[in-house]
């Protein structure tokens, strides 16, 4: 192997990223990603709650929950499909679907783009602030 494929990521990027819910409202940022023996990963850890870090706890959310967004402001569809699998929100989908080159140029750059810009949850703000605190073994 001499370089990651189309679809995969580094690990490094997807640390810090921002995590929103559907309403584009910022609820946390990733903080870790656990992985199993064998190398899959488990679940996203989400730093939520608090002011410049002091009074934030972690979350643990199993990865199948997160979608990832490639393109900044980007929501799942009315049907909640991810936006990982190339689907845009869709009002993004309305303010250029009068413009079919533009729709292609927009999809060209996100596809294009090598990790995620952030991921969503499909959570309010309040329920992962009151979701049990992650502890991690030392």
């Amino acid at each position: 192997m001499t370089q990651e494929a189309a679809d995969q990521w580094r690990a490094s990027k997807l640390i810090g990223l921002n995590v929103y819910n559907i309403d584009n409202e910022k609820i946390g940022g990733v903080t870790e990603l656990i992985v199993d023996r064998s190398g899959k990963l488990d679940a996203v850890v989400i730093g939520t709650g608090g002011f410049l870090g002091l009074g934030e706890h972690d979350v643990a959310i199993p990865y199948s929950q997160i979608s990832w967004a490639y393109v900044p402001g980007a929501q799942p569809t009315a049907n909640n499909a991810t936006i990982s699998t190339g689907a845009v929100g869709t009002a993004e989908q309305n303010s250029r679907s009068a413009h079919p080159s533009a729709d292609k140029a927009f999809m060209d750059a996100a596809s294009a783009r090598p990790y995620p810009d952030h991921a969503i949850l499909n959570i309010s703000k309040e329920q992962l602030k009151a979701a049990p605190a992650f502890k991690f073994s030392r």
